[in-house]
């Protein structure tokens, strides 16, 4: 345990930090030193800070996946659209954004690219939208009531357009 800690302090990891990974993930202290080694220097070739909060969490997403779930959740990401500089932007913001499941990329993005036409980097620049409880349906209302205002708007108009030319 004291193994992690020293490396993670090595990098400039805050003490906050590393107590937050000890209260969240205890499991992470007891990885292989090596591995351990090679995430911390994956983490921050993707461009993460050690000194930011998402380091940690970066590491953890990273540690708890295999490669292979790592190379399919890319792929699902790039069936929506994404490029990897999106998906490495995203995963920067929001670590969590590359924990999920395929079933649950697909539940999320479905809504928002096809049924709210939003396009991938809006998503990429704003990765926790997509893990909000309910926003859709919010967002579905939204685009309900301003859909019904624009086409009373429009029925006025040529209501009173064709009493004009009456």
């Amino acid at each position: 345990m004291a193994c992690i800690v020293d490396v993670l302090r090595d990098n400039g990891v805050p003490k906050k930090n590393i107590a937050q990974l000890v209260r969240t993930q205890p499991s992470s202290m007891f990885s292989n030193l090596e591995n351990f080694k090679r995430l911390i220097e994956e983490v921050t070739v993707m461009g993460f800070h050690p000194f930011k909060s998402q380091f940690v969490s970066a590491t953890e997403v990273l540690r708890s996946m295999s490669r292979s779930t790592w190379e399919n959740n890319l792929d699902m990401h790039r069936k929506w659209g994404f490029c990897h500089g999106e998906i490495l932007t995203a995963f920067v913001k929001f670590p969590c954004f590359m924990a999920m499941s395929e079933e649950k990329i697909m539940a999320l993005m479905d809504p928002f690219v096809n049924k709210l036409g939003w396009e991938a980097p809006y998503i990429a620049k704003n990765p926790c939208i997509t893990w909000r409880k309910g926003l859709f349906q919010g967002l579905w209302y939204c685009n309900f009531w301003f859909l019904k205002a624009w086409l009373r708007r429009v029925s006025e108009a040529l209501h009173s357009s064709i009493l004009l030319k009456n």
